[in-house]
């Protein structure tokens, strides 16, 4: 049931052409398979979310992308990816002016840390 919702904001936004509207769907089906633990379907999405934000020039979308994929990664024991995603996402989030997702990922990051008995 859950999944209804996104999809039919899907078609929708498919329907009428709006390509933001695409990928901010493909952005949240991302974090909700993530969250189902539907790990190559959340990494298609967010693949799918980050092309079309690449595209709209939707840097703020790009860099909460790559914090998605930094969790999943994280969450999936690929230290590695989850740390380039995350400094993917700070990147961004710094280009942008966006101070809470500079903390949000210094925050993943750390926990990341955490978790290696940093």
């Amino acid at each position: 049931m859950q999944r209804a919702r996104p999809m039919e904001r899907h078609k929708r936004s498919t329907m009428v052409g709006n390509r933001l509207g695409q990928a901010n769907v493909q952005r949240s089906l991302g974090d909700l398979e993530s969250m189902l633990g539907n790990n190559d379907v959340a990494r298609a999405a967010y693949g799918k979310a980050q092309t079309l934000y690449h595209e709209v020039g939707d840097r703020l979308g790009q860099a909460n992308v790559q914090l998605g994929l930094g969790h999943l990664e994280r969450m999936l024991g690929n230290n590695d990816a989850a740390r380039a995603a995350y400094a993917k996402a700070l990147t961004l989030f710094h280009e942008v002016g966006d101070r809470q997702g500079q903390a949000d990922v210094q925050k993943a990051l750390s926990e990341l840390e955490r978790k290696l008995g940093r």
